[in-house]
């Protein structure tokens, strides 16, 4: 591991053996430069990429959309910027996706992302992404966490996110019909459990 320390530079994963499927030890760290060139999107077992906390910049990369296994996503707090690639919609167990705090300026969240049903985190926080919320997100039956805090959406709230959490494990069930979708200052939109017991 070496997260949590003052690494830098590019990172190179071609003669690294057995990276395995987690590729976690880079973050927090100031690592620059672009994740295409680096080699990730050519390991092909590659189940959880967390690069949050570095210096990572430019576009997201579309080619991240090829790990067909890859689960987990995480991409926080870098220096990211355009838009969320469409393509992202098309990892099928993709169930995180973690991209708040970048600076993602350009367009509207891909409609594509409601074909990801197996999606339990949606975190877009923190960057300046426009237009309205895609009502596509209400195939995500599975979401258990949507963060759209501090971007500059607008338009109604759609009423098919009424349906985000409808596959929920047992333990979260007996809340469900308690469950409400709610506004908060028009600056998010928080997926709220009342408790009445």
């Amino acid at each position: 591991m070496l997260h949590g320390n003052s690494c830098a530079g590019v990172i190179i994963t071609s003669g690294i053996p057995n990276l395995g499927t987690f590729l976690d030890w880079t973050h927090c760290n100031s690592y620059t430069g672009g994740i295409t060139t680096s080699g990730i999107p050519n390991l092909g077992n590659l189940s959880r990429l967390d690069l949050i906390d570095n210096e990572f910049f430019g576009p997201l990369p579309i080619e991240l959309s090829k790990i067909k296994g890859l689960k987990f996503l995480i991409l926080a707090y870098n220096q990211f910027n355009g838009s969320i690639p469409s393509e992202y919609g098309d990892i099928p167990t993709l169930q995180a996706l973690h991209l708040s705090s970048n600076k993602l300026n350009f367009g509207a969240i891909p409609p594509s992302l409601g074909k990801l049903t197996s999606l339990l985190w949606l975190i877009l926080a923190n960057n300046s992404l426009n237009c309205g919320i895609p009502p596509e997100l209400g195939n995500c039956n599975s979401l258990l966490w949507l963060n759209l805090a501090n971007n500059q959406l607008s338009g109604p709230i759609p009423p098919q996110l009424a349906r985000i959490g409808s596959n929920l494990m047992p333990s979260f069930l007996s809340n469900r019909a308690k469950d409400k979708v709610t506004t908060g200052s028009g600056e998010m939109l928080l997926y709220e459990k009342v408790d009445t017991s």
